[in-house]
Parts: structure tokens; C-alpha cells; sequence
């Protein structure tokens, strides 16, 4: 967070811990190639991310 230049709350805001952090990042890269893989549009990727 230093050398982001953002106070450690900040982090806190977003996430629960570094676990989550990671979690969440998980899931995004996972989302992301699964839509790569079938060319889904921007829609389907909101959908997608809550099933």
C-alpha cells in the first residue's frame, strides 16, 4: 500500500483481508478466460460472474 501511495484503509475498503484479495483476483482471471475462450460480449460476462 506504501508504494501505491494509499493508506492501508483503503484496502480494507475493497477487501476483508489478503485472502479475499487474492480470491477475488482468482475469480476475475478465471471469468476472464472462460469469455475468451467463447467470445461472450460484455453482457454476458455480467452474467456470467454471478452464476
Amino acid at each position: 500500500m506504501d508504494k501505491a501511495g494509499y493508506h492501508r484503509s483503503v484496502f480494507y475498503t475493497y477487501f476483508k483481508d489478503i485472502y479475499d484479495l487474492l480470491e477475488q483476483e482468482q475469480e476475475d482471471f478465471f471469468i476472464q478466460n472462460i469469455l475468451n475462450c467463447f467470445f461472450l460480449n460484455q453482457e454476458d460476462k455480467y452474467t456470467l460472474k454471478y452464476i
